[in-house]
């Protein structure tokens, strides 16, 4: 027997399903061992073979950890890299909803909510993605840095966009504020678009310009220092610039 009395059996047993799921999401080797405590506890107190079971679980684990190995490794591999284009294109869209219906009052509340929402969950799912993609092994991590980049400016734009959120009910944009906000949106827009290969090196070029000179617009709506509104628009501005540039990148190393 593992314990000589069945309290002591129950015990074992609610401590190590409590530590199953405890690790279960956070490293599954660790949650193996104690649902093998679970099943040998059961075992033990059920039909005194606890003892018994041991070797044959063991080499159950064993087998099927070899065998789920090799099919994620070889068989049927789902590398991130694969999946990160396709989770970047969505995050940059729903951004991109989410920031049009804080400055388009024709969007209802309704909508609004529904857009922020979508877009933390294309933004915690494409983070994710990468946290993956960094425990891949080394020959599949392809475009690990230019990844990295994408995933922290989506981040950071969503941030700025949420503080954007806050004053969405406060006074309204002003026409300028309001022009420079659809040529931001057009500039995510692009983003997307260069993303799926749709957009020319002409375009990319035209926007670019368009961009640059977007601090010396900036300057001039800028000129009341406590309009915190148009700063937080400004980093947005900033950061889909940033984006435009690596989306650029990313086309230049195909």
């Amino acid at each position: 027997q593992l314990l000589p009395t069945g309290p002591g059996h129950i015990l074992l047993m609610i401590g190590s399903i409590y530590l199953f799921f405890y690790w279960l999401k956070q490293n599954y080797t660790i949650a193996v061992i104690f649902i093998t405590t679970f099943v040998m506890g059961a075992f033990d107190l059920l039909a005194n073979e606890g003892i018994a079971v041991i070797f044959p679980r063991v080499i159950d684990t064993i087998v099927g950890g070899v065998l789920a190995y090799l099919s994620v490794r070889f068989i049927w591999p789902n590398w991130q890299y694969r999946q990160l284009p396709g989770l970047l294109l969505n995050a940059v869209v729903k951004s991109r909803r989410y920031f049009e219906s804080i400055y388009d009052h024709s969007v209802s509340e309704e909508a609004y909510l529904h857009n922020r929402r979508t877009a933390y969950n294309a933004d915690n799912a494409l983070t994710s993605a990468w946290k993956w993609m960094r425990l891949e092994p080394k020959n599949v991590r392809r475009n690990q840095d230019r990844a990295f980049n994408l995933t922290n400016l989506n981040h950071a734009l969503l941030s700025y966009i949420s503080a954007l959120g806050v004053h969405k009910s406060a006074e309204d944009l002003s026409e300028k504020e309001l022009d420079f906000c659809r040529d931001v949106s057009d500039v995510l827009r692009l983003v997307s678009e260069m993303l799926t290969r749709q957009a020319d090196e002409a375009q990319i070029a035209s926007y670019l310009q368009k961009a640059n000179c977007w601090d010396e617009q900036m300057e001039v709506m800028m000129n009341d220092p406590g309009n915190r509104r148009v700063r937080l628009i400004y980093n947005i501005a900033h950061v889909s610039r940033e984006l435009l540039l690596e989306a650029r990148g990313i086309i230049i190393d195909r």
